[in-house]
C-alpha cells in the first residue's frame, strides 16, 4: 500500500489505545499524520516521516490560535450548499458546548464556517487519504471533517464500541453503520435456514444473551440514585453548592451573584418539576408503548438519530400512526440534566392525548415486557427488546436497524407500516433469529479495551485487546480502496 497522509482523531483516552494505533499502522506505511489529541504527550509512536499534533481542546471551542487565515482558501457558494445538512448538524452539535452560558446563532454560524474553511484547505494541501475516528463524529469540527471526505471521496473509518456486548465495531458510514453485520447476519440466515444446527455463540456473548435476558441487570445508565426529586429549590442545590465551595469557590462566588445563573436554576427546576409533578405510575394492563427518551445532548441522537434529534418529533409521528385506544409511557433518561429540555419541550409531548410520563426510576424491564413494542431514537433499549423478543421502531441509524425485529423508519409511510406489521403480528421473530443477529456481531467484532468487562469469561488483557483491535483497524484500512493521490515523496 501506498505511503499515506491521514488525520487520527480522539485516540487520547485510555492508555491502550496508544498500543492499538502501534498495531494498526506498524505495517502501514505513514508520510504524514495529524494527531488531534488533548495532549502531545499522549501521541502514538508512527513510523510517520512527519507527524504534528493538534490541540482538540482548540478545535472544540473553534480556535485556531496563530493562524493566518489570508493563507487558507476561500470557500465558495458550491461547497457551502454541499454541506447544508452539516451546517445544520453541526449548529444543533455547538450547544453542548454553549453551556452554562448559550451560543448566539452568530457565533456559532462564525464557527462552522471557520471549521469549513480551515478543513477544506487542510485535507487538500495535505492531500489527506485517510482520516481515522475513536468515535463517531459529533464535536463539530469532526463533523466538518467527516462531510468534506464524504464530498471529497476520503476514506474514513471510526470505531464504534457497543457498551452492552464489551465490542468493538469499524463503521465507514454513521447513516449505514456497520454493513459488516448486516452482510453476515444475512449470509448465517441463509446458512441456518433449513437445518436444525444449533446456533453456537461465543463463552462471552452467550454469557451476555442470557445476562440480558433472565438476570435483569441494573442498565449501565442509570445513576445511583434519581438527582430530581420534589425536594426545595435551595434544598436540591445546597449539597452542589458545598461541593462547589470547596472545589472552586470562586465559580461558586461567580454563580451567586449572577442573575442569569439564578435565573437559569430556577427554570431548571421549574422544568424538572413538570415532568415529576405528570408523571405517573403506568398501568401496565393496558396496551401502550414504551418510549424512554434519550439523554441529550449526545452523539445518540446528533448525528446519529438524523432528522430525529428533535425527540418529540418521533413521539409525535408515532402517535400519528397508532390507534387512539394505545397509550404511549414516555419515560425521561435517569441522567438528563438541564440542556435539551424545557417546559416547552415537555408541554409538547403533554400535548398528545395518548402520552402519559412515567417515573424516571420506575422499571424499564417492565416497562419493555408488557409493551406492545418499544420506540427509541437508537437507545440501549432496542437491543434490550430484541433480546427479549419484543419488536422496536427505530427512528436513526445503528446496526440495531439490521436486527430481527426492529422497523426503522425514515417515513410517515415507515412508521404506519411498521405500526401496522407489529399489531398484526406479520413480522414475528424467534428465539433461533435473536441467537443469529449475536453471532453476527459477534463474528463482526473484537472485544474492546478500556473498560472493566461485563462478562466473566472474558480472560483478556487491557494489552490483548488493544492489539486484537487495532490488527481490525489495519485489516479494515486494507479493505478500503487505494488512495486516489500518487505516492508521496
Amino acid at each position: 500500500m501506498e505511503n499515506m497522509n491521514v488525520i487520527l482523531k480522539s485516540f487520547d483516552g485510555d492508555p491502550s489505545e496508544k498500543t492499538l494505533l502501534e498495531a494498526a499502522f506498524r505495517d502501514l506505511p505513514v508520510h504524514t499524520c495529524l494527531s488531534i489529541a488533548n495532549e502531545p504527550s499522549v501521541l502514538p509512536s508512527l513510523k510517520a516521516k512527519d507527524h504534528r499534533w493538534m490541540s482538540a481542546k482548540n478545535l472544540r471551542a473553534g480556535q485556531y490560535p496563530d493562524l493566518d487565515w489570508n493563507t487558507i482558501a476561500p470557500v465558495d457558494e458550491e461547497l457551502i450548499e454541499k454541506m447544508r445538512h452539516c451546517e445544520a448538524q453541526c449548529l444543533r452539535m455547538l450547544e453542548r458546548y454553549a453551556f452554562p452560558y448559550d451560543i448566539s446563532f452568530e457565533k456559532r454560524k462564525r464557527q462552522y464556517l471557520r471549521h469549513l474553511k480551515y478543513w477544506n484547505h487542510m485535507l487538500d494541501r495535505e492531500t489527506i487519504d485517510l482520516v481515522l475516528m475513536n468515535h463517531v463524529p459529533h464535536q463539530c469540527y469532526d463533523y466538518v471533517i467527516y462531510c468534506l471526505c464524504k464530498i471529497k471521496g476520503i476514506p474514513t473509518l471510526y470505531l464504534d464500541r457497543a457498551l452492552t456486548t464489551d465490542s468493538v465495531f469499524m463503521v465507514q458510514d454513521w447513516k449505514e453503520s456497520s454493513l459488516e453485520i448486516r452482510d453476515r447476519y444475512k449470509e448465517l440466515n441463509t446458512r441456518y435456514r433449513n437445518s436444525a444446527e444449533p446456533v453456537m455463540l461465543s463463552e462471552n456473548y452467550e454469557y451476555l444473551y442470557s445476562y440480558y435476558l433472565q438476570k435483569q441487570p441494573i442498565p449501565w445508565y442509570k445513576p445511583k440514585k434519581n438527582p430530581d426529586t420534589y425536594r426545595g429549590f435551595f434544598k436540591k442545590w445546597c449539597g452542589r453548592a458545598v461541593r462547589l465551595l470547596f472545589h472552586n469557590p470562586a465559580k461558586l462566588l461567580a454563580a451567586v451573584c449572577s442573575s442569569e445563573a439564578w435565573h437559569r436554576k430556577l427554570a431548571e427546576h421549574r422544568t424538572f418539576r413538570l415532568y415529576e409533578e405528570h408523571a405517573k405510575i403506568p398501568d401496565l394492563s393496558v396496551r401502550y408503548v414504551y418510549f424512554p427518551l434519550h439523554y441529550q445532548p449526545e452523539a445518540s441522537t446528533n448525528p446519529i438519530a438524523g432528522a430525529y434529534t428533535d425527540q418529540e418529533i418521533m413521539v409525535q409521528l408515532l402517535a400519528s400512526c397508532l390507534p387512539p385506544d394505545i397509550r404511549i409511557y414516555v419515560k425521561e433518561h435517569p441522567r438528563q440534566g438541564e440542556r435539551c429540555r424545557s417546559e416547552d419541550f415537555y408541554h409538547s409531548l403533554l400535548g398528545i392525548p395518548s402520552v402519559t410520563f412515567v417515573p424516571k426510576d420506575f422499571d424499564t424491564y417492565a416497562l419493555t415486557d408488557r409493551a406492545l413494542f418499544v420506540a427509541s431514537g437508537v437507545g440501549t433499549v432496542i437491543f434490550e427488546a430484541m433480546i427479549r423478543r419484543k419488536p422496536a421502531v427505530m427512528f436513526g441509524h445503528y446496526f440495531y436497524q439490521y436486527a430481527p425485529g426492529v422497523h426503522p423508519v425514515r417515513t410517515k409511510e415507515d412508521c404506519q407500516m411498521a405500526v401496522d406489521t407489529i399489531l398484526g403480528n406479520q413480522a414475528p421473530f424467534s428465539e433461533r433469529d435473536v441467537r443469529l443477529f449475536l453471532r453476527a456481531m459477534d463474528d463482526c467484532s473484537t472485544p474492546s479495551a478500556g473498560l472493566p468487562a461485563l462478562s466473566p469469561h472474558e480472560k483478556r488483557s487491557n494489552a490483548e485487546k488493544a492489539e486484537l483491535m487495532g490488527q481490525m483497524v489495519a485489516r479494515s484500512i486494507r479493505a478500503l480502496d487505494k488512495p486516489k493521490r500518487p505516492e508521496h515523496a
